[in-house]
């Protein structure tokens, strides 16, 4: 296949950016102007003009939490939370079209955002639930806040105890934070493999990821 009249970023310094390259076998195998790549056409093989449009070959991303990225799409989304209330809102939303969930996972949430540019509490968690486990983590996935449930949890699964500012406040970070969220119920195989599907590979191709 020949691919003509565009803006190829071939990322090599001797021609950086050419206008035309022939791919086969899913291989490019020779770039150069339109007027050189169609000297090289073969009998039969289709050409494709690009329409002065931009071609970049695709991205790698070196550190990448594929499997988080699409378990985080199925949870409660609160990137765009920028009060308290909103993030109960979307938690109570979440516990009202899934009445039958035995725990409530969030996240995205960022105190940059929230107007009183303060963290959730375990208290405000408390007001959306204290009968199951409610975690919902920082946009940074390394801090996290707990509801009275989720505080429980942990101290009786771990037999580990928790600080007296931490059982007020909710706020659990790193390992303990991860700790906690592997007490929650997990996604069946099944499961995981639609959602690494949907949200994962349907995520990161939109933007041209490839490699990992």
């Amino acid at each position: 296949m020949i691919y003509i009249n565009g803006q190829i970023h071939t990322m090599m310094e001797h021609a950086e950016v050419c206008s035309a390259m022939i791919v086969r076998d899913q291989i490019i195998i020779e770039t150069g102007t339109t007027e050189q790549i169609l000297k090289l056409q073969q009998q039969g093989e289709q050409i494709i003009d690009l329409q002065k449009n931009c071609v970049v070959p695709g991205f790698n991303d070196s550190h990448m939490h594929f499997i988080c990225t699409g378990l985080c799409a199925d949870e409660v989304k609160l990137h765009n939370a920028k009060s308290i209330q909103e993030i109960q809102n979307e938690c109570k939303q979440y516990l009202l079209l899934n009445g039958d969930c035995t725990h409530i996972s969030g996240t995205g949430w960022s105190e940059q955002i929230i107007d009183s540019n303060v963290y959730p509490t375990k208290e405000d968690l408390d007001l959306v639930s204290t009968q199951i486990p409610i975690v919902i983590s920082r946009i940074c996935m390394h801090i996290g806040i707990a509801n009275s449930a989720a505080l429980q949890l942990y101290e009786v699964k771990t037999g580990k105890s928790l600080t007296k500012e931490q059982k007020q406040s909710g706020l659990i970070k790193e390992n303990q934070l991860f700790e906690l969220q592997g007490l929650l119920p997990q996604p069946s195989v099944d499961k995981l493999h639609k959602i690494i599907l949907k949200y994962s590979y349907g995520r990161w191709n939109c933007f041209f990821l490839f490699t990992m």
